[in-house]
């Protein structure tokens, strides 16, 4: 059954995948739910009606042996999916902690509650339980719903207003990395590095996973009894889930404090290091330890990490992999991996046998985690790249929450969260973007950006406030209305009399003006205007006269 299931797979994620291609994930979780809570209640009736041996109970009891074996896998893949669609980057760092604790408690409440529900009711009723679980979750799977259909409106409607907004300066650079971004979407998944670094990083992750547990379990059986073994292993998967329930909570933190380069790095090192210390020592507390801190590691950092690598993937490309790469990677690898101990048990036996796997993983982890480091890199570009095609999010308007409330489940702060880094790297973008990409920045992240890093911005001699396009100019003096320290009174005064003093003598107007330049002319007098109100809104003694010659003009 475990080898039909792992085959069974590789047809069943494409259908999948094509299943769910244009539907939102809560409605893909939704009807999902529906499908596998019926399919739990169905598959034990012919096994209740039928004789003990028969071939319809025997055939309904592999059936449902491999329901139980895929259904998890694509509930579990579905679930990721609808998290990654609903959350927006910062979101993710801030709640995708919280999330995987939900997983370790559950597993850890599941281990506890079997016992006393099989000597109760029997363990038939542990069927029914699913059913009931599933059904409950269609409840927050509704929120989830809403929130998607109140998002997308509130998105459409905001893309309009931006490019609205940005018509008037849009270069011909604009709608070509539009069809860029629709081409790298639509592209075949092989081609995306992306991609191919998440499958390489799941096929590491499962790997290592189940040599350790082949270990584990050949020491175990050889030196402790059935009832010894099960105890034991009670106890790891209650340490993994504490330990993996500590961690979620520490989550977001910890890869705000070390990034997402490092976070990725930690799974696939701590694996290589419990593999090298087995094959050092390979007695029954090292492989007690390798499975503890590969359990810990999965259902925390390993799960999160992921996450984010997958909210930097185009929606489309998502779709079409996760499938594959949840899947059929996965089946397949635990297919290889017992391959490879198969041919190593031929060769060697005993400790050289343990020994020699460990090696083996530990090599698998090494080169794992040379693909997670250039991961983080894909992932900040990733992301760079979606500032640069205005598709990024980089911070929630405060009249949504005035104006519609906050329902638990609608993120209010903004994508990118504005650090000493990443404001040394937003400045860099600043002043070497054209002006759509700084106009998108600017009102996604210049109210959160140092006053240092505006100074810097503003006084700079290749790209000072002067030299702005006219319309960043307005932007800027929106932002710096209220903060001299960021836009000085001497620097907004100069400005101001400056522009007055050319639009008191300026070059012929009116005949012959293209529309650009009619509308960079519109843009020039709006800057002028925002910049003398800015001269009253602080208060200056310069400000009535300079608002009078304005008048005048």
């Amino acid at each position: 059954v475990m080898f039909i299931s792992g085959f069974s797979v590789i047809g069943i994620g494409p259908v999948f995948a094509k299943w769910s291609k244009g539907k939102r994930a809560a409605k893909v979780n939704y009807e999902f739910c529906l499908l596998s809570a019926a399919l739990l209640l169905l598959l034990p009736l012919p096994i209740a009606m039928s004789t003990p041996g028969s071939a319809l109970g025997t055939a309904a009891a592999y059936m449902l042996f491999l329901a139980e074996d895929l259904l998890p896998m694509l509930l579990m893949m579905q679930s990721s999916s609808l998290a990654q669609g609903s959350l927006t980057g910062h979101a993710a760092k801030r709640l995708l902690g919280l999330i995987q604790l939900g997983c370790s408690t559950g597993a850890m409440t599941a281990g506890l509650a079997i016992a006393p529900l099989v000597r109760t009711f029997g363990s038939t009723a542990l069927l029914f339980v699913q059913v009931l679980l599933l059904l409950a979750s269609l409840w927050p799977n509704h929120m989830a719903w809403w929130y998607e259909d109140f998002d997308e409106g509130r998105e459409g409607k905001k893309k309009e207003v931006q490019d609205a907004s940005a018509a008037p300066t849009t270069s011909p650079a604009g709608p070509q990395k539009a069809d860029d971004s629709q081409r790298a979407a639509q592209q075949p998944i092989y081609r995306s590095p992306m991609i191919v670094a998440l499958a390489i990083n799941t096929f590491g992750i499962i790997f290592c996973k189940t040599i350790v547990e082949y270990q584990y379990n050949v020491l175990l059986a050889s030196v402790l009894s059935t009832d010894e073994m099960v105890a034991m292993t009670g106890q790891l998967y209650a340490a993994a889930g504490f330990s993996a329930s500590v961690l979620n909570v520490f989550n977001s933190p910890m890869m705000r404090a070390l990034g997402i380069t490092t976070t990725l790095l930690i799974c696939p090192v701590s694996l290589c290091v419990s593999a090298l210390a087995f094959a050092a020592v390979p007695l029954v507390w090292a492989a007690f330890l390798g499975r503890l801190v590969d359990l810990t590691l999965r259902w925390s950092i390993n799960n999160s990490t992921k996450s984010l690598l997958w909210i930097a993937t185009p929606r489309e490309m998502q779709v079409r992999a996760k499938p594959i790469i949840e899947g059929t990677v996965k089946k397949m690898t635990g297919s290889c991996t017992a391959f490879c101990i198969g041919v190593v048990s031929v060769i060697l036996v005993g400790d050289h046998k343990l020994r020699a796997l460990a090696l083996l993983s530990a090599a698998v982890a090494a080169a794992s985690s040379v693909v997670c480091a250039s991961s983080g890199r894909m992932y900040h570009a990733a992301m760079w790249a979606q500032i640069d095609r205005r598709e990024l999010v980089l911070d929630e308007d405060a009249d949504r929450a005035r104006q519609y409330g906050s329902s638990g489940l609608v993120d209010f702060e903004g994508t990118i969260e504005i650090d000493p880094v990443m404001a040394a790297m937003v400045l860099e973008k600043l002043q070497s973007a054209p002006p759509q990409v700084q106009l998108y920045i600017l009102r996604g992240m210049g109210e959160r950006l140092p006053d240092a890093a505006w100074r810097t911005f503003l006084e700079s001699p290749l790209t000072g406030f002067e030299s702005l396009a006219p319309e960043v100019q307005v932007e800027v003096i929106r932002l710096c209305e209220k903060a001299p320290a960021r836009f000085s009174h001497r620097r907004l005064l100069d400005f101001v009399r400056h522009r007055l003093d050319y639009e008191e003598s300026p070059p012929a107007r009116g005949a012959g003006l293209t529309r650009a330049e009619v509308a960079d002319k519109y843009q020039t007098e709006r800057a002028t205007a925002y910049a003398i109100l800015a001269t009253g809104t602080r208060r200056l003694m310069d400000a009535k006269p300079l608002l009078a010659r304005l008048l005048e003009s």
